[in-house]
């Protein structure tokens, strides 16, 4: 590749390392001659660098700066963090990576509810909205990287903590949060391998046959009979 500073802007190329030094790059990971990351910025963003031998590499970025066709300072941070070597093997284990994205839930779920397990009525659908923001933003992202497994685990700790709240739902909301749920735990369940799958089957089953949790659980019995039945 080449000198790769030189396709940035100073300014960008400056703020790409203070996000590289803040530790923004929540994940990061090499495959082939590609990296996948996500950048914690406005908002979470996915980041790929595509062909790292070629001059110069192919970049994308969701965010609105790098959509007007502009190297942006998320590029330049996973590029800082490439170069410091953590890319090939995340610097974060999974164990630390997933704990990140639990806090992220909290964060989102507290919002509304403050340390309460009760939401009035009126904060039900913009609840409901941030949620789907979480799944589609932060989570579904995860499995597009090949991090399924940490995908896997964050909607299952959302499943928990949502079912933990007293809502009115009477606009049945919560049924498109649901099916998000569902969305990643299949596309998880495609990429998984057997042994991996069993593990997953085994969370499932634990799910219909002790667990007091009543949200997702039609998404959940019709994933044990689509995939193991």
């Amino acid at each position: 590749m080449i000198e790769w500073q030189s396709l940035f802007r100073p300014y960008i190329l400056e703020r790409g390392f203070d996000y590289y030094d803040e530790k923004r790059v929540i994940d990061s990971r090499l495959i082939g001659d590609t990296i996948h990351a996500l950048v914690d910025g406005n908002e979470t963003y996915m980041v790929e660098i595509e062909g790292l031998e070629d001059d110069p590499p192919a970049f994308y970025c969701e965010c609105p700066y790098a959509e007007e066709g502009n190297h942006c300072k998320h590029m330049a941070a996973v590029l800082f963090e490439y170069e410091a070597g953590k890319a090939a093997l995340s610097s974060r284990s999974a164990e630390r990576n997933l704990r990140y994205y639990q806090r992220e839930i909290d964060r989102a779920i507290r919002r509304f509810t403050g340390y309460e397990s009760y939401l009035e009525y009126d904060q039900v659908t913009p609840f409901v909205q941030k949620m789907n923001e979480v799944l589609t933003n932060t989570l579904f992202p995860l499995t597009k990287m090949g991090d399924y497994q940490t995908a896997f685990q964050a909607v299952n700790y959302l499943v928990r903590e949502v079912d933990q709240i007293e809502m009115n739902d009477e606009e049945g909301e919560l049924y498109q949060l649901a099916d998000l749920c569902q969305s990643i735990w299949m596309s998880a369940l495609q990429q998984a391998d057997s042994q991996e799958k069993q593990g997953m089957y085994q969370w499932f089953a634990s799910q219909l046959k002790h667990s007091t949790i009543h949200f997702c659980q039609w998404e959940i019995a019709a994933i044990v009979e689509k995939y193991f039945g």
